[in-house]
């Protein structure tokens, strides 16, 4: 059996039992209309469609009511053959997946895809700041004075671009550390979060890894004609002071103090982390010293072929960027772990 009932539009409408009471929508007009009830209503309800004046009344809580009236019921048609039809319901579109907090290490390989907005323009900016800075370099040693304008950009830009750097990995690490899934911190136009993270590494580095890049430094000088043993020696003293670096900065996040820049303090992030992350730090320094090398490969070719120089160095920052987003969001993400452990730990 069947409901007849018309439209305030004047369309012949039709049915089903089941959506007796209900709203539906008109297929004519398109607005909303009251199926009758089969038995009869209470006082004070309405059956025919809503009029301006009610759905002003109701609000955004009536235009709300409306949209899930819409979906949740059928279309009434009139079937031309005259047998009861009904539309079909809208489909509703398929919710998107929420992104839950990663729990292995190899989940966190995707969060630089999630940051290619962020990545992208800083691994641009970085290229042009050293493609730019190895072509004009020979330049501007020749000139006698250079005027302050000069200097000026030639120390505004490394300092703006390496502070964005600096500030977006730590970004990185503090959103890990806070259990921060779905989106990417950036540090914006604050130039508090910019300065303090440059001057975090910055003094992260001469806190103990600058003495092993000293070394390295002053073995490649003194090595003269260097062998693959004197290669592999500046090496590994490239990734102990990479490695000590990196955890002096975890160290000092933790503790949120600059204080903390000592290697006391990273020991007990060893030990809280457990050696996990010793091993985990040694392949990250490793694998950013492979794209050290390259970018460092790159900076003579923008000379003779711009083509490959200029490819090999955007490649070699976006794989440099990429790759430490990935590993910064690793250790903030073990932080993360070991404070809710601590915290469910039995007193």
């Amino acid at each position: 059996m069947s409901i007849k009932f018309f439209c305030s539009c004047g369309k012949h409408l039709r049915a089903r039992e089941a959506l007796a009471g209900k709203r539906s929508l008109c297929p004519a007009c398109g607005k909303l209309v009251g199926v009758p009830s089969l038995q009869p209503t209470q006082r004070g309800t309405v059956a025919a469609p809503i009029s301006p004046a009610e759905r002003a009344k109701l609000g955004r809580y009536g235009e709300a009511w409306e949209a899930e009236s819409a979906e949740a019921t059928a279309t009434a048609t009139e079937s031309p053959l005259g047998a009861d039809s009904a539309a079909a319901p809208k489909p509703r579109r398929r919710p998107r997946r929420a992104m839950a907090l990663e729990k292995h290490w190899y989940e966190c390989l995707l969060f630089p895809f999630y940051a290619w907005r962020l990545l992208l323009p800083l691994a641009l900016a970085m290229t042009a700041l050293t493609g730019v800075g190895a072509l004009a370099w020979p330049e501007l040693g020749s000139i006698q004075a250079p005027p302050w304008q000069v200097w000026l950009v030639c120390w505004a830009a490394p300092f703006l671009a390496l502070s964005y750097v600096c500030g977006y990995l730590q970004c990185v690490l503090a959103s890990a550390a806070a259990g921060d899934v779905g989106f990417v911190r950036w540090p914006g136009a604050d130039l508090r979060i910019l300065i303090r993270a440059l001057t975090a590494w910055t003094l992260c580095f001469l806190a103990g890894p600058v003495l092993f890049a000293a070394i390295a430094v002053w073995f490649w000088i003194h090595a003269g004609d260097p062998t693959w043993v004197d290669w592999s020696i500046i090496a590994e003293l490239w990734i102990v002071a990479l490695t000590h670096w990196f955890l002096t900065l975890v160290a000092v996040h933790q503790g949120d103090r600059l204080r903390d820049a000592n290697p006391v303090r990273v020991g007990d992030v060893i030990r809280r982390l457990g050696y996990r992350v010793v091993a985990a730090t040694v392949a990250a320094a490793g694998v950013s010293l492979l794209w050290g090398l390259l970018i460092t490969h790159a900076l003579p070719l923008v000379h003779e072929d711009s083509v490959q120089g200029w490819s090999l160095l955007i490649l070699g920052w976006l794989g440099a960027l990429a790759w430490l987003t990935f590993f910064f969001r690793l250790l903030g993400l073990w932080c993360f772990q070991s404070r809710v452990e601590a915290c469910n730990a039995p007193v």
